[in-house]
């Protein structure tokens, strides 16, 4: 479970209980919403054994979803996250995120600046 955005249980990263349900065979496209300060957002969609898409739920609080804007992360079909680094603080959730695939491509969400790594 990973907190997103100021500590609020309606913010909350857990897609667990819908990945149940499903036979995930990889993350298809990650959306993550970021200001200056934090990731305040996150969803994930996933492609199936069955060869179907499923989406996860958007992890965003309704106040800010349309305040930042952001366009989707799409992965290459032949590649996977193989390493996630970041940094979280305490007292807010996750500043941001990187994202590292086996086939060698980074993706960075949120001030790198901020924090350290973690």
């Amino acid at each position: 479970m990973i907190r997103v955005g100021q500590f609020n249980p309606e913010n909350i990263f857990d897609d667990t209980e819908e990945l149940k349900k499903i036979n995930v065979k990889r993350i298809r496209s990650l959306g993550v919403w970021a200001d200056k300060k934090a990731i305040i957002g996150i969803e994930v969609r996933y492609d199936t054994l069955n060869a179907t898409i499923f989406k996860g739920p958007r992890h965003l609080s309704e106040v800010t979803k349309d305040k930042y804007a952001q366009e989707p992360w799409k992965l290459d079909a032949d590649d996977s996250i193989s390493r996630i680094r970041g940094s979280i603080a305490e007292t807010f959730g996750i500043l941001w995120l990187e994202f590292i695939t086996k086939n060698g491509v980074t993706k960075k969400f949120g001030n790198p600046e901020i924090g350290t790594v973690s």
